[in-house]
């Protein structure tokens, strides 16, 4: 046995506990419990995957590798050693053993290892390891997981004297009670029993956001309103913005000044008739004609200018 501190045995039998609840045909190949083993079926074959605990485990991370020779897969290095998993390479002591094996078991079936010719496997594995997941296959592809395997000799019972023994058997309520406090029970009833809190705590806090909630609500339906009255607001202002810019349009400057030309021009035209009937003066006519014809071209000019210019 190994020298743990007491925080360190407990973690680590939490750890081994979780293992065994998440692969239960992974059999312990020591005492210290520092080695466990479990079978793959593979087809007709079966790989055997060794999961390591090193001394300090689980302050430090456990190694998994395929003891079967010649096995490739894109998770494992030359030496049959996991190195795909992203999860035990991340390792931290607030990992879960269990659930890393079982992703790791999940990658093999999902896609299955080869097994190169010549390469030794185990065709017919050990009572330990006669229970396996079995991989996707030809001929066992309709066929269910087998159950897992049952121990010769169970630890929890070794503790008990015969009286406790024989009292487990001759009483029901007994046998609950011990049943009930065994880890491999304890473990699902304590996941399920933590998220059943863990939701109804979510849900208390959903709920305690429900007046913040409606308030934001409220808050967005009058701006939303406020914001409809600016648009509208803003739609009308627009609008006259246009109208007064139609009249600085070229095009609309171009005819209004046409107008202009020909009233000057009609001006100019009256002024030199009433000079040939003798009505005005020479002086008085070249200085009123010559302004008005002035007048007319400098319009015209305009005019091509801002026909130009459109």
């Amino acid at each position: 046995m190994y020298p743990y501190n007491s925080s360190q045995q407990s973690d680590r039998a939490r750890q081994i506990s979780n293992l065994r609840l998440a692969c239960p045909q992974a059999t312990p190949r020591d005492a210290a419990q520092s080695i466990f083993e479990f079978g793959l079926r593979i087809g007709r074959d079966t790989l055997i995957v060794r999961i390591t605990l090193p001394p300090n485990f689980p302050a430090v991370a456990p190694t998994i590798r395929m003891v079967t020779e010649n096995v490739t897969h894109p998770w494992l290095d030359g030496r049959g050693n996991v190195i795909g998993s992203n999860s035990l390479f991340a390792w931290n002591q607030s990992s879960n053993l269990g659930q890393i094996v079982s992703e790791i078991m999940h990658q093999f079936i999902a896609i299955p290892p080869k097994l190169s010719r010549g390469s030794k496997s185990t065709a017919h594995p050990p009572p330990y390891m006669q229970s396996t997941h079995q991989g996707p296959s030809e001929s066992n592809s309709n066929e269910s997981l087998a159950l897992p395997p049952i121990p010769n000799d169970f630890d929890e019972l070794k503790a008990l004297d015969v009286e406790e023994l024989k009292e487990l058997q001759n009483s029901k309520a007994a046998f609950d009670k011990f049943f009930n406090n065994l880890d491999i029970v304890k473990s699902p009833s304590q996941i399920r029993d933590d998220m059943k809190a863990s939701n109804i705590e979510q849900a208390k806090k959903n709920i305690s956001y429900e007046d913040i909630l409606n308030k934001l609500q409220k808050e967005v339906a009058e701006l939303r309103e406020e914001a409809l009255d600016r648009r509208q607001v803003f739609e009308e202002l627009a609008k006259r913005q246009e109208k007064a810019l139609e009249r600085y349009d070229p095009l609309v400057l171009a005819g209004t000044l046409e107008e202009n030309a020909e009233e000057v021009d009609m001006n100019s035209e009256d002024v030199y008739s009433s000079f040939r009937s003798g009505n005005i003066q020479v002086s008085d006519f070249l200085q009123n004609y010559l302004q008005k014809r002035k007048h007319y071209h400098t319009i015209k000019a305009k005019i091509q200018l801002l026909k130009h210019r459109t």
